[in-house]
């Protein structure tokens, strides 16, 4: 996994002049002994996944149109299942082996 922008925040109320650091290095410090009082740990968003290969797509599209889906109604569905656009699913789908209708 990748560290994260994170900001250990013991003993304050407020965020301000708290000093931010790696996710890593919080949980490091955390890892020496035991936490006592209130503390607060902001961690940074996870960035955005993995986009999935050709291979991936191609695959929930065979399995969707051997479902009974069409070629346009799988492309939707599999676009949506993993955040890809459509016309990228559709021209997958297009691209599937004739036998496969």
């Amino acid at each position: 996994f990748a560290c994260r922008t994170a900001v250990d925040a013991r003993g304050s109320s407020r965020l301000r002049g708290a000093m931010p650091s790696a996710q890593c290095e919080v949980r490091a410090a955390w890892a020496e002994g035991p936490v006592k009082g209130e503390a607060v740990v902001v961690v940074e968003g996870a960035g955005p996944g993995a986009e999935p290969d050709d291979a991936e797509l191609a695959e929930a599209l065979e399995a969707a149109i051997s479902s009974g889906a069409s070629r346009r109604d799988a492309a939707a569905e599999v676009a949506a299942a993993y955040g890809v656009p459509r016309r990228r699913a559709y021209a997958l789908a297009v691209a599937l082996k004739p036998t496969i209708s």
